[in-house]
This record gives C-alpha cells, structure tokens and sequence, in this order.
C-alpha cells in the first residue's frame, strides 16, 4: 500500500514572504526527510559525520533565507517535497563546494533553481521514497506523541490509546486485541473507535510557546540560533495518523 500524506499547507507557505518565521514551521515538517535524503544523495561525496554537519548547514540556510520557501508555488500535480529537495540539494552542494580548497573560484548554485514545484527536478525514485518514508514516519510521531499527551491530559481513555496502539502499530486484528487485552469485542471496538476519533479530530503539533527547533534535534543544535524561531502556535491536523500507520506497518 502507498503512503498517503496531508495536503502541503500552501496557505502556510504563501504567508511566509509576509510572515518568514513561519518559516520555522515549514523546515520543522519536512526536517528529517530532507536529512534522509541528503545522506543517501551525497553517501559517495562525503562521510556520515560530514554530511550531518552538510544537512544542518543546509536547514540553517532555509531558516536563514525565508524567501526561497516562499518562491514556491503550486501546480497541476505538485509535491512541494519535491521542490524542496532541489533546494535543498542544491544548497548542499554549495555548502561542499565551500568546503573544498579551490571552492574560492566554484560557481554557486542559485537557490531558486526551481520556484515553481512542476519546473523543480524530478527526483530519482529511490530518493522520493527515502524523503516520503521520513515525512510520513515524523507526522506519525508527532501526532503520537501529541494523542498520548491527549491521554495523559484526560482527554482520551489510556485503554482506548492502547487498543489504537495494538492496532496500528504492532498490526494486531481487534479480534486478536480483544483476546491480548481481556475484552469482550465490542468492548475493544468502542474502544479503538473513540481512539480513531481522537485521531481524527484532535489537533496536533503546537502550545502557545512551542518552539518548531525543539520537535527536531538537528535544528536544535545548530550553532546559530535562527532570529526566526520565534514562539508558533501553528497547528497541523493529525486526522492522517490511523491512515498512515497502517500503511507504514504494510511497508515494513
């Protein structure tokens, strides 16, 4: 089964030429994937460490220049992803290019390579996957993380959590649950279905005051703190979460 994902936020994206910390947000969502992606696209030109070092300069540019996020827009079949690994790639390669001893005279690559997302380079299908597997798995674990907060908070049933858990996570049958868990099958449904509600209605990713740096360790430990993470109250949905669990656990 393939991984279906939340529409890109273009009114997120759109706002940034008026708003550039939201910037913060966009780089947050798609941080983990665009280091994925740059580790197997640049394995041959540098080592694991080197490369880490590359993909935090590279976040840190995003954050930094605003308005090359904002230069994107839509089109007839778009993946704004897709756009930002040409970004993101060409700011890699000009961040090795800085590295290297005759980098003095090297030509750097213009980040607006590709403003529009149809015109961005079509990617390799080996390295859309990588990038979509590592967006996919960061939404889960943000909407995770935010529904067990729920459940923690009062706000879902601990037990309903689990059954949600069970199935989604470890690909148990409710039937299967319900035998585990000591409950009578209706019991188990009730339960995962007001734990598929929670899902889909609750939503993720924000108190006033959340930082979009501290939900990725790679930003985080940047050198430079970005001027632009500034305090966000931006919130996502985490409506896919039950949608993209089962496909990830049919991945597997």
């Amino acid at each position: 089964m393939s991984i279906r994902f939340p529409d890109t936020r273009w009114s997120l994206i759109r706002r940034i030429g008026d708003r550039p910390e939201d910037a913060a947000i966009v780089v947050d969502l798609y941080c983990d994937g665009i280091v994925r992606y740059l580790h197997l696209r640049l394995g041959g030109q540098a080592g694991p460490a080197d490369i880490d070092d590359i993909a935090q300069e590279v976040l840190l540019h995003l954050l930094e220049h605003p308005q090359v996020l904002a230069e994107a827009r839509p089109g007839a079949g778009s993946r704004f992803r897709y756009f930002l690994m040409t970004v993101a790639f060409n700011a890699a390669r000009n961040e090795i290019r800085s590295r290297r001893r005759d980098a003095a005279h090297a030509e750097p690559l213009p980040d607006e390579a590709a403003h529009t997302v149809t015109a961005a380079e079509s990617p390799e299908p080996e390295f859309i996957r990588v990038m979509d597997r590592a967006w996919a798995q960061s939404v889960l674990t943000s909407a995770w993380k935010d529904l067990r907060a729920l459940a923690a908070e009062g706000g879902l049933e601990p037990e309903a959590l689990a059954v949600l858990e069970d199935s989604l996570l470890r690909g148990q049958g409710l039937r299967a649950i319900a035998e585990a868990r000591r409950l009578s099958l209706p019991t188990c449904q009730r339960r995962f279905a007001r734990a598929h509600l929670s899902a889909g209605g609750h939503r993720v990713a924000s108190t006033p005051g959340w930082r979009a740096s501290e939900r990725c360790g790679r930003v985080r430990s940047m050198r430079a703190a970005p001027r632009h993470h500034a305090a966000l109250n931006e919130r996502g949905s985490a409506s896919g979460v039950v949608r993209h669990g089962r496909a990830l656990n049919d991945q597997r």
